[in-house]
């Protein structure tokens, strides 16, 4: 499977799939598939992409994929550098999730609509964030200089193996 298809199968038809049933495990999924998309953003190759290039740059992967995807520019303002150096919905939504299974006060979720009327609890809505990750996850499939990442083989479905380096 190339990581084409990968990103269709799993972080768009998968997440799809859960988002109005399980719109938390979705955050989940989408949180952590931001900092993927922004990963595919910044390098050119699977091996540079699952190895240590990117070792320590998570935050800055989740941000330029918030930052540099048209999909996510509703979304820019919560990595303005006002915020929280800039990481805000990186720390709130994606580290949350990753490192304590649950998002940070200030933030809210919830199964529908975006609210970002309150600065002082951002609420972001499961139909709303899925539909921008949706477009997002496209947007950078369609993107000229990134084909041929695209057509790089990212898992072996025969042996269920993803990525082409030996950590996996």
């Amino acid at each position: 499977m190339n990581l084409r298809e990968f990103i269709t199968k799993y972080l768009i038809e998968e997440v799809g799939k859960i988002k109005s049933d399980h719109p938390f495990l979705a955050f989940s999924v989408m949180s952590i598939g931001i900092e993927f998309l922004g990963k595919c953003l910044n390098y050119t190759t699977i091996e540079d992409i699952c190895g240590d290039a990117g070792k320590g740059e998570s935050a800055n992967n989740f941000n330029y994929a918030v930052c540099n995807l048209k999909s996510f520019a509703k979304y820019s303002f919560l990595c303005d550098s006002s915020l929280d150096s800039g990481n805000w919905l990186y720390h709130h939504l994606r580290c949350g999730f990753a490192h304590n299974f649950m998002v940070k006060q200030g933030l809210s979720l919830s199964g529908g609509s975006n609210d970002f009327s309150d600065k002082t609890n951002i609420i972001i809505g499961c139909k709303d964030f899925y539909d921008d990750f949706y477009s997002a996850c496209c947007e950078l499939m369609e993107m000229e200089d990134k084909a041929s990442l695209m057509a790089e083989n990212f898992v072996d479905e025969e042996n269920n193996i993803t990525g082409t380096t030996t950590n996996n």
